[in-house]
């Protein structure tokens, strides 16, 4: 069973089904929140219009490149 929700998040259509992004592949993250609990990142797929928030700890998992390559894209000067 899938809860579904769906949130206007910087302009942007964010559809959440319960952390799951199946077999989607990953574009890119567009940007990250931790507003409702834990960490959660904004993810566009390959071929899909609308992002969806994805939990870090699913994101992680399934897609890890593209969570590195975010935070690398970050203007931050890491120590």
């Amino acid at each position: 069973m899938y809860l579904r929700s769906s949130k206007k998040v910087g302009g942007l259509n964010a559809e959440h089904e319960n952390s799951k992004p199946n077999n989607k592949e990953a574009e890119k993250i567009l940007g990250v929140t931790d507003f409702s609990g834990p960490l959660t990142f904004l993810v566009k797929f390959k071929g899909i219009d609308e992002a969806e928030l994805i939990p870090a700890k699913e994101a992680n998992k399934k897609f890890p490149q593209i969570v590195i390559d975010y935070y690398s894209s970050l203007p931050i000067e890491w120590v």
